[in-house]
């Protein structure tokens, strides 16, 4: 038997946790140009249940108004070896054991397909992206999975828009955007244009995810460098020592700022020129 349900984006849903131990989520509100989450947990259970030889493959039906403005994708599972430091944990743990917790997403392979493995709970993740100009009311997203065989379960939920534009955030906020780290994992020339290619869409990814403010490698960040090693330079301003002093050139920091503007990011993070090691 299928199990499917609606629950809050802020659970964590286990692998081996019970479906019915979530509270659904059937209601939620948002305002116009905000993107709204939350989960649909789905379980294949063993009770009177055929067994399967291979995980079984369903291709989700969603019915609603607001179906053009989703993205889904697969809450994916990463192995934890220490879930908590030798100080301890408080009430405010989930676990505190080694496991597999959830917390990757992933694009959703197999043509959309869901994956059901008996007696396993898992998750997608439902985004909605709300327009600016949508028209406010109350709307509802319907998501069915018909298993044939294995039965089939429906899952909704109604989505109030708010009639009022989401504000522009206020907060400045950045996380470490590390260039150099890009062009060792993409085995990539520095500063060349695929480089550069890379790091926009980073840059990119990182405003829709609320970043507005971007590490900026006016020289190259001297962080979590072991001492007598030396990170892949990356620095932005080019530094030429003369005869008489030294010259500098800013063509690249003038790219940057360019980029910058063009991914919406409205404040500069300038990394220092000292070694967190002293």
């Amino acid at each position: 038997m299928i199990k499917t349900k609606i629950v809050s984006s802020l659970e964590k849903a286990f692998l081996d946790q019970n479906i019915n131990d979530f509270k659904a989520l059937n209601e939620i509100s948002a305002l116009k140009g905000e993107r709204l989450s939350f989960q649909l947990i789905y379980l294949y259970e063993s009770d009177n249940s055929p067994e399967m030889k291979y995980p079984k493959r369903i291709l989700p039906e969603i019915k609603g108004e607001l179906k053009e403005y989703l993205n889904v994708t697969q809450v994916c599972f990463v192995p934890v070896s220490k879930a908590v430091t030798s100080l301890g944990a408080d009430d405010n743990f989930l676990r505190t054991t080694p496991g597999l917790y959830p917390d990757l997403l992933k694009p959703m392979a197999f043509g959309g397909k869901v994956s059901f493995v008996k007696d396993v709970l898992n998750a997608v993740w439902i985004e909605i992206n709300i327009p600016k100009d949508i028209k406010a009311g109350e709307y509802s997203l319907e998501f069915s999975f018909d298993g044939e065989e294995f039965g089939k379960s429906e899952s909704s939920i109604k989505i109030e828009i708010i009639d009022a534009v989401l504000p522009e955030e206020d907060i400045i906020f950045t996380q470490w955007f590390h260039t150099d780290c890009l062009a060792n994992y993409y085995n990539v020339s520095v500063w060349s244009e695929r480089h550069w290619e890379i790091i926009e869409s980073f840059a990119k990814t990182a405003r829709r995810n609320g970043i507005n403010m971007l590490l900026t490698p006016v020289f190259t960040p001297p962080l979590d460098t072991e001492i007598g090693g030396e990170r892949l330079t990356t620095q932005l301003v080019d530094v030429k020592k003369t005869e008489i002093g030294y010259e500098f050139g800013f063509s690249k920091l003038d790219r940057w700022i360019d980029m910058c503007n063009r991914c919406d990011i409205k404040y500069f993070e300038i990394s220092h020129f000292f070694t967190q090691w002293g």
